[in-house]
């Protein structure tokens, strides 16, 4: 009775870690994609002008003249 338990205890954890494998493997495949996607963006906008998104706010006065 005991062989039994522990081995489906040996299995529960078997299971559990391919789980953990899966889900990290998907993971990291996701962010690879991520990762490509925001090389690929960056390459075709060098390519072509943009304006910048966000405009700089003016330096206070106190800066301005240093």
């Amino acid at each position: 009775m005991l062989a039994i338990v522990i081995s489906l205890l040996f299995g529960i954890a078997a299971i559990a870690s391919l789980a953990v494998i899966h889900a990290s493997t998907v993971h990291g495949a996701r962010r690879a994609r991520q990762i490509l996607a925001e090389l690929a963006g960056e390459e075709l906008r060098a390519a072509r002008i943009t304006p910048p998104r966000y405009r700089l706010k003016a330096l206070p006065p106190l800066f301005a003249a240093a």
